[in-house]
């Protein structure tokens, strides 16, 4: 068997204006910019009356348990996202259930 190399630590240079980009490694050693920076914080109302400081797209209440949203187009992503899954779930579901009837109550009923 051949010896493994060890992964080599790559020195990160860290410039002021890339103080606000993260480094992580991926599994074979290679350097990725990690870019997720919070947004400016913003006062969110719940509907429950719960008042919560966001600055991420989405987050929970503390209080209800509801999501809240930074804005209207992570909410419609987020509700096209629980439709896309849904739907999944439910064809998943209809084709075993396909297969089901096909190979084992079709054949017994004759």
């Amino acid at each position: 068997m051949p010896a493994r190399r060890k992964a080599a630590k790559k020195k990160i240079n860290r410039s002021p204006e890339k103080a606000l980009i993260d480094y992580a490694f991926t599994p074979n050693g290679n350097r990725r910019a990690d870019t997720t920076m919070p947004l400016p914080s913003r006062q969110i109302h719940c509907q429950c009356g719960h008042v919560t400081t966001l600055q991420s797209k989405k987050l929970r209440c503390i209080k209800c348990g509801k999501f809240l949203f930074y804005d209207q187009k992570e909410k419609r992503r987020h509700i096209t996202n629980h439709i896309y899954a849904v739907a999944m779930l439910a064809l998943g579901i209809g084709i075993i259930a396909f297969l089901f009837i096909e190979m084992i109550i079709e054949p017994l009923l004759r």
